[in-house]
């Protein structure tokens, strides 16, 4: 077993990963380069986050109803990502992004039906995509300073909270 310094440290490294990707797209250096290279480096990242976020999910035990919970829940992170993806460089994804982002994530699903289902690999893919889900949440799905309203935020976040308490009671989970 991985020791949590370790895990905390992918945790991280996912993090930074993102966000230096994030933040190459939006350098100088990067208006120097064509838009498809720009993109492709984008993608890239993301078709390696769906595929390790699609084989975490398809080759842990989680069974029953919290499955289709955590499968709405991916499935809006992942439209919440790609449009984001698709807002900057929207002929490159529509062509051509969108589908290698599906292909990835339908590899990463397959692979985790047969892949291992425990370990390190596993616990390593979790701590990783993690931190780079932390980022993303963070930086694109929250709403800015601007058009936030910490009071809906919060209520929000506390009925999600415990409904996830109440059904993990309820389904035993």
């Amino acid at each position: 077993m991985a020791l949590d310094t370790e895990l905390y440290f992918l945790g991280l490294l996912g993090l930074l990963v993102y966000f230096s990707v994030y933040s190459f797209a939006q350098t100088k250096a990067a208006t120097h380069l064509t838009e498809l290279t720009v993109y492709m480096v984008q993608a890239s990242f993301f078709m390696v986050y769906s595929f390790i976020i699609s084989y975490v999910v398809f080759s842990t035990d989680v069974k029953r109803v919290e499955s289709l919970f955590y499968g709405l829940a991916i499935s809006l992170h992942f439209i919440g990502w790609s449009y984001h993806l698709g807002k900057k460089h929207h002929r490159l994804h529509k062509n051509r992004g969108r589908y290698m982002l599906a292909r990835a994530t339908f590899l990463g699903s397959i692979m985790g039906v047969f892949g291992p289902s425990s370990g390190l690999l596993i616990e390593s893919m979790i701590a990783f995509s993690s931190g780079a889900m932390l980022f993303n949440v963070i930086s694109k799905e929250l709403p800015f300073e601007k058009h936030a309203h910490l009071p809906t935020f919060l209520i929000s976040s506390l009925v999600y909270a415990a409904t996830m308490i109440a059904l993990k009671a309820f389904f035993d989970w």
